[in-house]
């Protein structure tokens, strides 16, 4: 796979409009959580792709706090984890913009959050949505925690050929 040199100059400028970032401390210690526990995820599915900033923590009262620190997201219990997930495409625009003002995480956290981030703005920016655009995010999905995900990952092959079925149904 070609690396694709994400840089968080491609990114058109930031608007900070109607997001209050005065309570910077609040943001360095969110910033920490998305740096050790944090996860950008692009879901892929014949129907569209969703997008998701997850923390994966076992305390449930840091979860909470941040739940209702944010006002955003919602709080998924399992026996073996809790997980923070925010899935509004608001709240994702917001928090990532915020993200990349501070400009405070790792060079492969921060890597991923701007490969996350054009994803995001290409899938809700583009109209209509082509195949090429399509395969431009699945490029930057499969950018994303190469060496931090141990997960098995479908192949590009396999995402473009949902990759079609997304184009004939957003574009129908």
């Amino acid at each position: 796979m070609d690396n694709l040199n994400v840089d968080k100059k491609d990114i058109p400028k930031i608007s900070t409009k109607g997001i209050d970032i005065k309570y910077k401390p609040f943001w360095y210690w969110f910033l920490g959580f998305i740096e050790g526990e944090g996860s950008f995820i692009i879901h892929v599915t014949n129907k569209g792709l969703s997008f998701r900033i997850s923390i994966t923590k076992h305390d449930a009262g840091l979860l909470t706090n941040l739940h209702l620190k944010l006002w955003e997201g919602g709080i998924e219990s399992k026996i073996y984890r809790r997980r923070l997930d925010i899935r509004k495409k608001e709240s994702i625009d917001k928090i990532t913009r915020i993200l990349i003002q501070l400009d405070w995480l790792s060079v492969r956290k921060q890597q991923s959050l701007v490969s996350f981030t054009k994803a995001f703005d290409l899938y809700y920016c583009t109209h209509p949505l082509t195949i090429k655009t399509l395969e431009k995010i699945i490029d930057l999905k499969l950018s994303m925690n190469v060496v931090t995900s141990n997960k098995k990952r479908l192949s590009k092959e396999r995402l473009m050929e949902k990759i079609k079925e997304i184009a004939r149904y957003k574009n129908d």
